[in-house]
């Protein structure tokens, strides 16, 4: 059989698919209309090639094949696409065994049934196997087939198509995959997920979503319209409202209703899509309560901190004044006619009095630390800070041939409280001479360095250092004295800590004893003035 006359038969029963088909007979009315003979008898060669090219093109773009097989001489003839197909040469003679040799061997026990009931006269069936091309691709194949009869009713010849419907299947794999991975995600995520349309029909909902409401089931779930759901019907209006504006809401605190008729307080982010509303549900009734009982709490502890606050100002403030009326007194008596028990009793009270004294200005730096937090930032010069420091120490740093040295450069500047820094050095830098190592000068390194969010500082020391397995949690907090022999009050890391603290910032210390201790401070950068 020539061309036309495979063609016709394929057009007969119908194995080409549409597009083909529809192309190859618009082309045959074409050369109709022109009053040109495309019988099987006398084809004209031009039109002819014009036809064979049309379809052969028709074919690639399809990736559909047709092919041919006459039973009674065993002939197999294939289309042009059949070759590209299955990747084989031009100069192979077709066969059933070149195609059964590149399909998978799982696959070939149902290839050979359908062969055979083909020929045993079966009805048209489509088949899919997979192939191994000779560079190692795997296709996906559809195949359909049918046989022709003589009159007698004795098949002849069998004639089907074959399609390369690989992307088609890797297409299908991928949604099915990703509708699988989908509802995976949906019903393991522990939050509510929803899709409905505005008029307020549910189209999905998840597990989470079902048990969150108090539903047996997704079906009763989506029986009910969405403003069920809601504490209050306006809510879900609201809602719409403010999507159609914006098109997404994010962390929108919503009160709703469970089936029983409880209420809870949740977060819905959604998105609306044309008709189609995508949502996000969160019951937050727990973490709202906690919120609620810490913004409580803070609003209690605010209240504390300023009763203490004012009670360290009256303390600090209001009662030095009799205690130094006290002290003047024990300076104005005569001692002259006490005998020697009630001296030592006036040396005591003078004793105590002073002692008194130095706690009540202790109190009072810390209670000016905190009156002075919201103090005005300034640009602070660090060498000059520093020089000003030095100053303060300029006989202790005699005395013990101290040594100061740093990586200032003449621009360091950093915004911060003047005060407030001048004594955090002065504090650290005066403990790293006070605990000196009895066998060496002390020698100070303050290194400096910044970054886009903050400062940092390292006041590094070769004194006695600390012991940090026994004061770790005790560095910095009042009258805690790491080194009992030394003379000192045990203020001065609790002072530093407090200014840090006001600043904003963080301290931190690494010791080992006879090695010395570093200081590590950092204070973030201030925007405001």
């Amino acid at each position: 059989m020539d061309f036309y006359g495979i063609v016709g038969s394929l057009l007969t029963v119908g194995l080409i698919s549409g597009g083909s088909a529809i192309i190859f007979k618009k082309s045959k009315d074409f050369l109709k209309k022109n009053g040109q003979d495309v019988g099987e008898n006398n084809p004209s060669s031009s039109d002819y090639d014009k036809l064979k090219l049309l379809f052969d093109h028709t074919q690639k773009e399809a990736k559909l094949g047709v092919w041919d097989w006459d039973l009674n001489t065993n002939t197999l003839t294939w289309s042009d696409e059949v070759y590209n197909i299955f990747d084989q040469p031009k100069i192979i003679t077709p066969s059933i065994e070149v195609i059964r040799a590149i399909i998978f061997e799982d696959e070939l026990e149902d290839y050979d049934n359908a062969i055979k009931d083909a020929i045993k006269g079966g009805y048209p069936r489509r088949i899919q196997y997979r192939i191994k091309t000779r560079n190692h691709f795997i296709k996906h194949i559809s195949e359909k087939r049918e046989v022709i009869k003589d009159a007698a009713g004795v098949p002849i010849r069998v004639i089907g198509t074959i399609q390369d419907i690989s992307k088609q299947t890797q297409t299908t794999n991928y949604l099915f995959k990703t509708k699988s991975n989908y509802k995976l995600l949906t019903q393991t995520l522990p939050v509510g997920i929803y899709r409905s349309n505005k008029k307020g029909d549910v189209l999905f909902v998840n597990q989470t979503m079902v048990e969150m409401f108090g539903y047996n089931s997704e079906e009763e779930m989506m029986h009910h319209k969405c403003g069920t759901y809601y504490s209050n019907e306006n809510y879900r209006d609201n809602l719409i409202a403010q999507l159609e504006t914006d098109g997404m809401l994010i962390d929108y605190k919503i009160k709703f209703k469970r089936k029983d008729g409880t209420e809870f307080i949740a977060t819905e982010n959604s998105q609306i899509e044309g008709d189609e509303i995508h949502g996000v549900i969160q019951d937050v009734t727990e973490r709202n309560a906690i919120e609620e009982e810490k913004n409580i709490l803070i609003s209690t502890l605010q209240r504390q901190n300023d009763d203490l606050e004012r009670f360290a100002h009256i303390i600090s403030h209001n009662l030095r004044i009799p205690l130094v009326n006290l002290m003047g007194l024990t300076q104005i008596i005569d001692e002259s006619n006490l005998n020697s028990d009630n001296k030592e009793i006036l040396d005591l009270m003078r004793q105590s009095t002073n002692n008194l004294d130095m706690i009540i200005k202790d109190l009072n730096k810390t209670v000016s630390i905190r009156d002075k937090k919201h103090k005005h930032y300034q640009q602070v010069n660090l060498q000059e800070c520093l020089s000003t420091v030095e100053q303060e120490l300029e006989e202790v740093i005699i005395l013990s041939q101290a040594r100061i040295e740093t990586n200032f450069e003449e621009t360091d500047e950093i915004l911060s409280i003047p005060g407030f820094l001048n004594n955090i050095f002065l504090q650290v830098i005066d403990n790293s001479i006070k605990f000196k190592h009895k066998d060496r000068s002390p020698i100070i390194n303050v290194r400096y360095e910044s970054d886009e969010l903050e400062h940092r500082f390292a006041i590094e020391d070769n004194g006695m250092g600390i012991n940090m397995t026994a004061y770790k949690d005790r560095l910095f907090k009042l009258y805690e004295k790491l080194h009992p022999q030394i003379e000192g009050r045990g203020v001065g890391l609790y002072m530093a800590y407090n200014h840090i603290n006001a600043l904003k910032g963080k301290i931190t210390l690494e010791s080992q004893l006879d090695h010395g201790t570093t200081v590590f401070i950092s204070i973030p950068k201030e925007t405001q003035q």
